[in-house]
């Protein structure tokens, strides 16, 4: 019952990423690419609403594609994103929006090459739009700098 009722919410999760990628879509990218960033959604709501039985019809295997699903609204800002987590709150949807700097930032380190690169994807981006700090960004350069010297040790 509980694959039921959390792939219930992963296909309204789904639902809600394909509306706001097609309602406000992100006109920096390439129109082509961003055409088959959404059609990704499209296909992997498909195949994991036909997973009925077998070892993928498990609740871990679907919070791995739960995952999947919130890492670019996690990581990216814009209308899009805003739109996605106002209306997942607005249909009281069991999902959260994860500030990982904020982790990095009680940490005091970036712990492995995938924060790592969130952090430089996010850095600028974050400082310019107000989300942390000037100061939590010179703290992230030098988290930044620490994991990049550890790297060469």
């Amino acid at each position: 019952m509980k694959y039921i009722e959390k792939l219930s919410h992963y296909q309204e999760l789904m639902n809600v990423a394909i509306w706001a990628l097609e309602a406000f879509p992100n006109h920096e990218w390439p129109e082509d690419y961003y055409k088959s960033f959404i059609e990704r959604y499209k296909t992997d709501l498909k195949e994991r609403s036909e997973i009925k039985s077998g070892k993928y019809a498990s609740v871990a295997s679907l919070n791995h594609d739960i995952s999947n699903a919130l890492i670019y609204f996690n990581e990216a800002s814009g209308e899009a994103v805003e739109q996605f987590w106002k209306r997942i709150q607005d249909e009281n949807l069991p999902f959260k929006r994860e500030n990982k700097l904020k982790k990095v930032l009680k940490r005091k380190r970036i712990i492995n090459e995938t924060e790592y690169d969130f952090v430089i994807d996010v850095l600028g981006p974050y400082i310019q739009q107000g989300i942390i700090s000037e100061e939590e960004g010179i703290l992230l350069k030098q988290y930044i700098g620490d994991f990049e010297m550890k790297g060469k040790a």
